[in-house]
């Protein structure tokens, strides 16, 4: 009844009523059934409610009249409660264990690969956070090596790889972010979030080649509506918002080549050499800068061993072992807080120094070029500090 009525009805009003009543009916695990009829499995279901939810279901010999209407009517009215509703019931399963096969582990890794494509949008996730959240946690399971679960970061990786452009891996981490798997793991989302957005210089580098301009719009409209109003993803979000509106309005993509600075504007530091910044000698044991220490010095390790640890009840947690090529103490002079971490030689160590009047200035002039990335860096260092302090 009330595909008939959709079928026949176009005002915004009566719609949205026809959607909630429609919403309600798709609500109940009977009238999926109805629905759907009998299914092999249960990713086969899935699969169905998911193409149901943007009406890209191809009507088989065995559908129900029911099924093929529903479909048009998703495809040519905006029925928003009612796509929420299956992509809902979509996400309940995946973040499961149930298997979505009746045959093996590898059978059921390729059936949610196939499912995983059908859950693709132009700037993320159809179905958003909860989609993106239940997609990294099947993946975590499928895709495990022996009898371990991936790995946090191994799980989000996994998911990034399988994506196929820029635009849907910026969405992707922005509704994971959102999620409880996010808020839990934000410097895992963070991180690579960082480093897509760093290897972005025009729309070529969001969007596949040969993209169309109607494709654009839509594919950065919609990761706009990814942004959110989460801790993460507001201020995040007003960045990324910040960097497709430049990239939108420039007529020619960024290229590798860096322009001559205009006159006034900011101009790159001299790169220091070693008479300007000065080293350190450290032998075995011996104490570089404490936790909760003033951080005015950054120091970059020209040889030796260092160690980073945390105190934490009564006992030092070891957090990292660097060596030569790394910079240790960068933290406190990027957000000005005192240190997080203290630092001891393993062995004979030479560092130079950087003093916080050198890194500041590279860090305004990264500000002054791009702004969102001086920013990301920040914010960054605010949820490892976060991070640290939970340990």
């Amino acid at each position: 009844m009330a595909i008939d009525l959709l079928e026949q009805e176009s005002g915004e009003q009566a719609v949205a009523l026809l959607d909630q009543i429609c919403a309600e009916i798709l609500d109940g695990s009977e009238a999926i059934k109805d629905l759907l009829g009998p299914q092999p499995d249960l990713v086969s279901a899935l699969r169905i409610m998911a193409q149901l939810s943007k009406g890209s279901y191809k009507k088989g010999r065995k559908s129900s009249i029911p099924l093929g209407r529903f479909n048009a009517v998703m495809k040519n009215q905006s029925m928003p409660l009612s796509k929420g509703i299956l992509l809902e019931r979509v996400a309940r399963a995946i973040s499961g264990a149930n298997p979505l096969t009746r045959e093996s582990d590898v059978a059921d890794e390729k059936a949610f690969l196939a499912l995983f494509k059908e859950l693709i949008g132009l700037g993320g996730f159809t179905g958003g956070v909860a989609i993106s959240e239940a997609v990294t946690r099947r993946v975590r399971i499928v895709m495990k090596s022996g009898d371990n679960d991936l790995s946090p970061d191994a799980g989000i990786a996994s998911v990034l790889a399988m994506l196929p452009n820029r635009a849907v891996k910026i969405g992707y981490l922005l509704d994971l972010s959102h999620s409880d798997f996010g808020a839990k793991y934000q410097v895992g989302v963070l991180k690579p979030l960082i480093g897509i957005l760093e290897s972005v210089s025009s729309l070529s580098d969001v969007l596949p080649p040969g993209s169309s301009p109607d494709e654009v719009i839509k594919a950065v409209d919609d990761m706009r509506q990814r942004f959110g109003t989460g801790t993460l993803g507001q201020e995040i979000g007003n960045l990324i918002d910040a960097k497709l509106n430049k990239l939108l309005n420039e007529h020619e993509p960024v290229t590798d080549e860096s322009p001559m600075p205009a006159p006034g504007g900011p101009t790159p530091p001299k790169q220091p050499g070693r008479g300007d910044l000065g080293q350190r000698v450290f032998t075995t044991g011996d104490t570089i800068f404490n936790e909760g220490d003033d951080g005015d010095e950054a120091f970059l390790i020209v040889s030796g061993e260092v160690e980073i640890h945390i105190n934490s009840g009564g006992r030092a947690i070891v957090l990292a072992t660097l060596g030569r090529g790394q910079i240790i103490g960068e933290m406190a002079l990027i957000d000005n807080h005192p240190r997080m971490a203290t630092a001891k030689a393993l062995a004979e160590t030479m560092l130079t120094v950087i003093p916080q009047e050198a890194f500041q200035k590279r860090l305004d002039w990264l500000a002054g070029e791009d702004r969102m990335i001086s920013h990301l860096l920040k914010l960054f260092v605010d949820r490892l500090r976060k991070q640290a302090s939970n340990v």
